[in-house]
């Protein structure tokens, strides 16, 4: 792989400018490909699970929400299959409506990480399990904590990525504490990124250190690396996923975000 055009830095800016429907990028990868948000905070699921554990009735509705919208993959519709969890974790009984009538993704890109049967055991499973655990030394202890409830209620290690997500949803809505936010967890693709950094840039950097260095929370460099390591592999000639035709340059399709805080009064659950 040659120098990359853009170091690390570099790239969160001019990614973050994309983000402005009215600037126009002179970087043709970053004009043409499908890339997600650098700060997870500004994704529609992250905007939507926010509103959603506003609305709910309590923390094991709000548990529950994170761990079935995370698992179940993205079927497009979070914002009412969020407020239908929030309705049967607390009005129905819950495992019934997991698994027969949750909405399932299929998509390649956002399957499911189990079955519909093992959904409905094992979010009230872990829930139970977060509702006893509500504290943590650091965010890489709460991905390992995550880590074991999957383990012990048999998810593949292969959603090593969904618990990262699940463990930053908790830190970020207050549903556990976590004492030290200053470091993250690398997954796959995060990994791949890091590692172009110490090939490039400093062999010495780490989450924490680029988190100090440019100012940014440690989440937000484990979600930068992720898309970093796209642009270089894609800069490389590896097969770019291009953006939607009505999306906006490199920012996730249909909604980019959500405007104002919205009622819950038009989400609710019904047997149909």
């Amino acid at each position: 792989m040659s120098r990359p055009s853009l170091t690390f830095a570099a790239f969160i800016e001019e990614r973050d400018r994309c983000r402005d429907p009215l600037y126009v990028t002179t970087d043709d990868i970053l004009r043409k490909g499908f890339f997600c948000n650098t700060n997870r905070t500004w994704d529609r699921v992250s905007k939507q699970l926010e509103l959603l554990i506003q609305g709910s009735a309590g923390f094991e509705a709000s548990a529950c929400v994170i761990l079935t919208l995370r698992l179940a993959g993205s079927a497009g519709d979070e914002e009412g299959r969020g407020a239908a969890v929030i309705y049967a974790a607390t009005q129905g009984d819950f495992a019934a409506f997991l698994r027969d009538k949750l909405q399932f993704s299929e998509r390649k890109a956002y399957r499911a990480v189990v079955s519909k049967a093992d959904l409905a055991r094992v979010v009230p499973e872990i829930a139970l399990k977060i509702l006893k655990n509500r504290r943590s030394p650091s965010l890489p202890d709460l991905h390992k904590t995550v880590m074991g409830y999957f383990r012990d209620a048999g998810i593949p290690r292969e959603a090593e990525f969904h618990s990262l997500q699940i463990a930053m949803d908790l830190m970020s809505y207050g549903l556990v504490k976590v004492e030290d936010q200053g470091d993250c967890p690398l997954t796959t693709g995060s990994r791949r990124g890091m590692g172009h950094v110490k090939a490039w840039e400093d062999k010495g950097a780490t989450v924490k250190s680029l988190a100090v260095l440019l100012g940014d929370p440690a989440h937000r460099i484990q979600t930068s690396m992720c898309e970093y390591d796209k642009y270089l592999r894609w800069s490389s000639g590896a097969k770019m996923r291009l953006r939607k035709p009505l999306c906006v340059q490199g920012v996730c399709s249909f909604r980019a975000h959500i405007k104002g805080k919205r009622s819950l009064t038009h989400l609710s659950w019904t047997s149909t």
